[in-house]
């Protein structure tokens, strides 16, 4: 029986790396059969953290073009266009921060210019939502959500509960939930 839900929490002094993980081997299996639907993630704060840590090669059977070094959230995300995944983004528009570092423009600004040097910007759909709180990651056979924004403070230093649903409704509802941000103007 394969299990439908799992709930994890993680603390950096019991459980660390366990967010880590999951998240590693989501998108292990994302990367060997690619999602038929667009792909959310949805994360009010966004970075380009650390997927994969690959300075051992374990993960070079996954993508033989990738070195022996950190893989990045852009890299797998680009090599997931590559095979054809369509991915929407959705952060936090920061208008009412205006006067901070503005965090999540890094990473539009980033993921922008790769897609565009590798013609795939067309397959990458970059939006901004004021007040956004809701933080998701939705795939064809799993839908992540709970407290954690995509970011090294949310992976690695800050307490988190998540839950990765694998259930059909579950994933068509949250899909139901994240297609109303296309009505959203494109970044």
């Amino acid at each position: 029986m394969i299990l439908e839900t799992r709930r994890e929490f993680k603390t950096a002094t019991g459980t660390p790396k366990i967010i880590k993980e999951l998240l590693q081997m989501i998108f292990a299996a994302e990367l060997l059969k690619a999602s038929q639907k667009p792909i959310w993630i949805v994360s009010p704060w966004l970075s380009n953290v650390e997927v994969f840590d690959n300075r051992s090669g374990y993960f070079t059977e996954i993508n033989p073009d990738w070195p022996c070094a950190s893989i990045r959230l852009i890299d797998v995300l680009m090599e997931l266009i590559k095979q054809g995944s369509e991915v929407n983004i959705v952060v936090d528009s920061e208008d009412y921060r205006r006067e901070h570092n503005r965090h999540n423009d890094k990473f539009f600004n980033a993921i922008k210019l790769r897609s565009q040097r590798e013609g795939q910007n067309s397959r990458v759909c970059l939006r901004k939502s004021d007040n956004l709180h809701t933080k998701g990651f939705l795939f064809d056979t799993g839908f992540l959500s709970g407290s954690m924004n995509m970011t090294y403070n949310g992976l690695e230093v800050l307490d988190e509960y998540i839950v990765y649903d694998r259930s059909k409704d579950a994933i068509a509802q949250a899909r139901l939930a994240f297609e109303a941000y296309l009505s959203i103007s494109h970044e």
